[in-house]
């Protein structure tokens, strides 16, 4: 597995070149001291459809926590927004002591790119980005992004900062779409999904030093290297 955290000025309608590693070493990003303390809201965009090896529980019950893994499955994508032009959207919520003000926001996606399909690294550095009650706005990569193929799997990892979205947004559900992730069967699964990391102030909080670290590397194999993108720790 290969684990992603907190990793790459999402400007949009600006073509941004994010270079490709295999690894990418982990280092501090953003480091400030001051009352706050780091929020974050995660979701998958991809989820279970049928089972697709025997003995497998039913989806309903792995959805719900009961043993499984997403190799077990057939898996499709999780799409909550009401346009057609996004094959796929998933929403969740940011919470934020009333009065914060926030001084970094950075939003982290990535997942396999090749299950029962195999989808573009080309894709891999955009995702679409709403504010709570706002509209779609095209977040680019703006840095390198962690990219492994291997022989069972196709992993990545990418990131943008959107500290200027959110900052005047603050607590709320946020959406992120047309995140470049494949659906269907793989003995290693299909997965993906995105993690927006928020850094605030706030008076009433204990002064702290609050700091962001990211990177890409392995951190474990299954059947010559299985891929995939585990939300951001700081």
């Amino acid at each position: 597995m290969l684990a992603a955290l907190p990793l790459l000025l999402g400007l949009p309608g600006t073509a941004l070149a994010a270079p490709d590693a295999p690894e990418i070493p982990f280092t501090e990003r953003y480091r400030v001291v001051q009352h706050g303390g780091i929020a974050r809201a995660a979701n998958s965009v991809i989820t279970c459809l049928a089972p697709a090896v025997p003995d497998a529980v039913p989806c309903p019950e792995a959805r719900a926590g009961a043993g499984g893994t997403n190799g077990d499955y057939e898996m499709t994508y999780i799409d909550v927004d009401d346009d057609p032009n996004t094959y796929n959207s998933s929403r969740a919520d940011l919470r934020l002591p009333a009065g914060s003000r926030v001084t970094l926001a950075r939003l982290y996606w990535g997942g396999n790119l090749r299950a029962g399909e195999q989808k573009p690294a080309e894709d891999n550095a955009r995702v679409l980005f709403a504010e709570p009650g706002g509209n779609y706005k095209e977040v680019l990569a703006d840095t390198v992004i962690g990219h492994r193929p291997t022989a069972v799997d196709d992993g990545f990892t990418a990131s943008a900062d959107v500290t200027d979205i959110v900052r005047y947004a603050s607590s709320g559900a946020y959406t992120v779409a047309q995140l470049n992730v494949a659906m269907g069967h793989s003995p290693v699964g299909a997965w993906g999904g995105w993690t927006l990391v928020v850094v605030y102030e706030h008076p009433d909080a204990p002064l702290r030093t609050l700091s962001l670290w990211d990177g890409w590397r392995t951190v474990g194999d299954h059947g010559g290297g299985a891929g995939g993108a585990s939300p951001p720790n700081s």
